[in-house]
């Protein structure tokens, strides 16, 4: 807000991103139950552990 430090635009993007993924989150977790959202948290958390120890690059 001060010397234009705040980028209006990626944070209204970012809302609306946001806003749109607890739409469909809230939904899926509605329709497939806490089993689908349990076993997806486990896979997304693993994935970006992964992701953090550059495990990805020594695959490759």
């Amino acid at each position: 807000m001060i010397n234009g430090e705040v980028n209006y635009i990626l944070g209204g993007i970012a809302a609306i991103g946001n806003l749109i993924g607890g739409i469909v989150a809230s939904r899926l977790a509605i329709k497939k139950g806490a089993g689908f959202i349990k076993w997806f948290l486990i896979i997304i958390i693993v994935l970006f552990a992964m992701k953090l120890l550059n495990i990805f690059e020594l695959i490759n």
